[in-house]
């Protein structure tokens, strides 16, 4: 599955499309870390909206965890993922925000681009 990513204004923007391969999240996430534009307030939005993967619970708790982890000391940017407005893709929307609260982090789920930048943009 390509993924892709963009800085746009202050928000990091990972775009899944296609099948889940490996780890490729999670290296695009954490490559995002090491960006020179990415600071501790940057926000960060995952686009699942192109995606077709369907991840168990324990594969996203993973995920969550491997994204996390090398996360930089005091970021404290807005997350959020961008789904397709379908009950499956939004409940996998809703299971992925989840597990970030479970590992201390508000991930917001959207179906529309413009609410989900809105929603970044806030401090």
């Amino acid at each position: 599955m390509p993924v892709l990513s963009e800085v746009q204004n202050s928000t990091f923007i990972v775009t899944l499309i296609g099948d889940l391969e490996g780890g490729q999240l999670i290296d695009a996430i954490v490559a995002g870390y090491s960006d020179p534009r990415f600071t501790v307030t940057s926000s960060i939005l995952v686009d699942v909206r192109q995606s077709l993967a369907n991840p168990s619970s324990e594969d996203m708790y993973q995920a969550c965890k491997r994204i996390l982890g090398p996360r930089p000391p005091g970021h404290r940017g807005n997350w959020a993922i961008l789904v397709r407005n379908e009950p499956l893709r939004f409940g996998l929307g809703r299971m992925a925000a989840g597990r970030m609260g479970s590992l201390g982090v508000e991930m917001a789920v959207f179906t529309e681009m413009d609410a989900a930048l809105r929603y970044l943009a806030k401090p």
